[in-house]
């Protein structure tokens, strides 16, 4: 199994994990081009995209260091569950009910090795993905549902500008 394949199914089975911890939101399915409820009700959903590096967030939960460690967990999750409270607050009339989280690799790529840019999966570490799925994602996704948002996982990197049946990438 490729590399794309098995983080897209350890993506899901984060989302299928993560979804027994929603009680407090009702199932979602596809109809058509549609996002239905159990009564088949259109849904629409508004949300947010972010990711937990420390850069992109401008360094509100931590000064640069060189990379990323389980003592970075802690205070990602503390920034994180002030920013879930924050868009989930109704009395500001406008607030989010979907979180997009972007598995940086800055957790998931081996900090040792030099990539050319973010679209270079050369670096993708399994086992510090898995580590910080166990140790980050699954409780910051827990986090964001406990807040009553539905959570969309994109998996680490970005494409590259070429795709071709059977690269690397594929």
């Amino acid at each position: 199994m490729n590399r794309k394949k098995l983080l897209i199914s350890l993506a899901m089975a984060m989302l299928s994990m993560a979804g027994l911890a929603a009680d407090n939101l009702p199932a979602l399915r596809v109809e058509g081009r549609n996002l239905v409820d159990a009564n088949g009700k259109i849904v629409v959903l508004h949300g947010v995209m972010d990711t937990p590096n420390r850069y992109f967030n401008g360094w509100r939960w931590q000064q640069w260091k060189p990379d990323y460690s389980e003592a970075d967990i802690k205070p990602c999750l503390e920034y994180f569950s002030k920013q879930f409270s924050a868009i989930t607050d109704k009395k500001q009339g406008a607030y989010c009910t979907v979180f997009r989280l972007h598995m940086d690799p800055c957790w998931t790529n081996d900090p040792a090795m030099k990539v050319e840019n973010e679209a270079d999966i050369s670096a993708f570490n399994m086992a510090r993905y898995r580590l910080y799925l166990q140790k980050l994602y699954i409780p910051l996704i827990k986090d964001a549902i406990a807040h009553g948002l539905y959570v969309i996982v994109r998996p680490p990197g970005v494409c590259p500008q070429d795709i071709s049946v059977g690269d690397k990438y594929n």
